[in-house]
């Protein structure tokens, strides 16, 4: 439906920098000045630029009229859209003529606000220069005469880099061995140095091989042989292993140990002149509990 035609002409001052001169309602200079407002920047024109509008057979006239002198610049639209729609597409007419003749009255848009930056994630506590385990278990010690129990305490230092030293020892019970007509009973407690290079099986578990020196305290006692003494020395040895560990400030371990006796160790009992060589190796099996420190692996 048409807008009814109002007269005389109608001049309405802008907060924009150029006259919406209508004779009409629809759309109205009111209508235009509002849809115009946000596409230009406010100010005003020394040459006092204008904007007239009218209808014709259905149409809007739009004649953008500048400085004297200059011929106007007429545009139509369909004048039977709703009053609201013919308002923004004059608006956007005229925005478009006052851009390309001031530049200047663009509207710099607001900056937008940068992105908060990303919280840096926490860096990973650093490592441990040196870890410290200490175990205790039990274990079989097998050897050429058979199989005895025994207790086993074990230590650990390893450096951030994986190779580090363990320290273990071991005391098997006491054995008794058949000799003439009586028997000797004997045991040889073990003390293992070993370089040790840790290698990891996951996020919580380790794998340790070791290699190092061994001693041996042997100390043996004559039973129902006259004139017999107690012996007592020291024999040294060479020792490898590995052993497996769960991670966290406690954890369990699992350990195979090889012990070799490379010089026999002789017992000889007078005065009877009778001898015995004790076994020259042995195979550790045992299991323990161990505290870690630092406890996060």
């Amino acid at each position: 439906m048409r807008c009814p035609m109002l007269g005389p002409w109608l001049l309405v001052a802008l907060s924009v920098p150029v006259e919406i001169i209508g004779d009409g309602d629809c759309p109205s200079a009111v209508a235009v000045e509002e849809a115009l407002r946000p596409l230009l920047a406010s100010g005003s024109s020394a040459s006092r630029e204008q904007v007239r509008l009218s209808r014709r057979q259905g149409r809007v006239l739009v004649e953008l009229m500048a400085e004297e002198g200059e011929a106007p610049v007429v545009r139509e639209i369909d004048g039977d859209a709703r009053c609201v729609d013919v308002a923004r597409a004059v608006a956007v007419i005229v925005a478009a003529w006052q851009l390309e003749r001031h530049p200047e009255l663009r509207k710099e848009e607001p900056a937008k606000p940068r992105p908060a930056p990303k919280a840096a994630a926490p860096p990973p506590p650093p490592k441990a220069r040196l870890r410290l385990d200490l175990g205790v278990g039990a274990a079989l010690a097998f050897d050429a005469a058979g199989a005895s129990p025994s207790a086993v305490l074990r230590t650990s230092v390893v450096t951030a880099s994986g190779w580090g030293t363990t320290v273990w020892a071991g005391g098997p019970r006491v054995r008794a061995e058949d000799l003439l007509h009586g028997s000797v009973e004997w045991f040889r407690p073990v003390l293992v140095v070993e370089l040790v290079r840790r290698l990891p099986l996951g996020p919580s578990m380790h794998l340790d091989l070791s290699l190092g020196p061994s001693a041996a305290w042997v100390h043996a006692k004559a039973i129902d042989l006259p004139g017999a003494h107690t012996v007592s020395s020291w024999s040294p040895g060479v020792s490898a292993g590995a052993r497996v560990s769960t991670g966290g400030p406690i954890g369990v371990w699992l350990a195979v140990d090889g012990v070799a006796w490379p010089r026999p160790t002789l017992l000889v009992v007078e005065p009877a002149a009778a001898s015995m060589t004790l076994p020259m190796w042995e195979i550790w099996a045992g299991a323990g509990v161990l505290v870690r420190w630092p406890g996060n692996r």
